[in-house]
């Protein structure tokens, strides 16, 4: 069986062309105040997405001669070279554009019955435990909670679903203003992506399970949002792409999984794994976040625009490409492969 239909499958698999996708990002900053606003890398910092076995992404910008600017290894942001001054009254714009080919990524199969426990965990990976201030594994509360849900659980696997069975019961998605640390989501467990993910990173991390946040862009032509923030200062418009982040936990034997906490509902908690977007190819990884206060730089950032009168519009645009035409060549190798499958499996079949 295998013999008489691997030549097709390998063929239909060469041909499936990889999703490629142009994503643009404007970002326009209007000085409503009467001072000059001196842009800090918080405004100006355009993200860099990963090279990786699934994705490959080009990026141009409007800036001339930019620098990298790292955040920590995994959280890169693209800013210019020297300081960006708008003048009261005056406007500044900031463009990207990404290039994107993108593959989905496989589907480990999980089950309870193949699962490790914490002995299992590379002592490496201890890193992805500690307490720092976007992940307070150390707070009393959190952890004090986190080991009453996974007391008496062996396998790592088990002490992940035991979490995930408290979060389905008593969390619930809002959008949030400004990303919520974890010691206010766990006495008030509401909130978007980021939210609900950094408090179950910190809850993971308080029970010696490695964990930090991944970041990316969706793409789908479906996504339209048009919302304000921040006092009116800060309106964004996503047409076709929407951020999402989502925790990555280590569970022996599978490694790193993505856990989304955002299509709980009701759901076997190993469908927050296997379901999660990450495996799409329409989703695409920008940032790896162990330990880097993003919160605290959105909280600042946003006191600024408010204090110094500056309005800020974010302009999300997915254009898809077309794929591109099929040879004749293709054509061709197609039908003779057809050929070749029909007597391959007349000369089987005829043994």
């Amino acid at each position: 069986m295998r013999l008489r239909y691997g030549l097709l499958l390998l063929f239909f698999i060469s041909v499936v062309p990889v999703s490629a996708y142009t994503y643009e990002m404007t970002w326009t900053y209007e000085n409503q105040g009467t001072a000059p606003y001196n842009m800090s890398v918080k405004d100006l910092g355009v993200p860099v997405f990963q090279e990786t076995e699934y994705q490959s992404v080009e990026m141009e910008t409007s800036y001339i001669e930019p620098v990298l600017l790292v955040l920590e290894d995994g959280f890169i942001k693209l800013v210019p070279t020297s300081l960006v001054l708008v003048p009261a009254g005056e406007k500044f714009t900031v463009q990207a554009s990404y290039t994107i080919d993108s593959e989905p990524r496989p589907v480990p199969s999980i089950n309870k019955g193949t699962a490790e426990s914490l002995e299992q965990v590379p002592i490496e990976l201890s890193k992805y435990t500690l307490p720092n201030a976007l992940f307070p594994a150390d707070d009393p509360e959190i952890i004090g909670l986190a080991s009453e849900l996974t007391v008496g659980e062996e396998t790592v696997l088990d002490k992940v679903s035991n979490l995930l069975d408290w979060f389905d019961s008593y969390s619930s998605y809002i959008v949030t203003e400004i990303p919520r640390p974890p010691q206010q989501t766990v006495r008030d467990p509401r909130g978007d992506c980021d939210d609900l993910s950094l408090l179950f990173i910190t809850m993971c991390r308080s029970q010696g399970i490695p964990a930090y946040l991944h970041a990316g862009v969706v793409l789908s032509e479906s996504i339209m949002i048009d919302e304000t923030d921040w006092g009116g200062h800060y309106r964004y418009v996503f047409e076709g792409a929407g951020w999402h982040a989502w925790a990555m936990v280590y569970i022996p034997p599978w490694g790193w999984l993505p856990v989304d906490l955002t299509i709980l509902g009701g759901m076997d908690p190993l469908e927050t794994i296997s379901e999660a977007y990450y495996w799409r190819e329409t989703t695409i990884v920008a940032w790896n976040i162990t330990s880097h206060d993003y919160v605290q730089d959105e909280v600042m950032q946003r006191d600024s625009l408010i204090t110094a009168d500056i309005y800020w519009h974010q302009y999300d645009l997915l254009v898809t490409n077309p794929p591109e035409k099929t040879s004749p060549i293709s054509y061709i190798f197609l039908g003779l492969t057809l050929v070749a499958g029909y007597f391959l499996y007349r000369f089987v079949h005829n043994r």
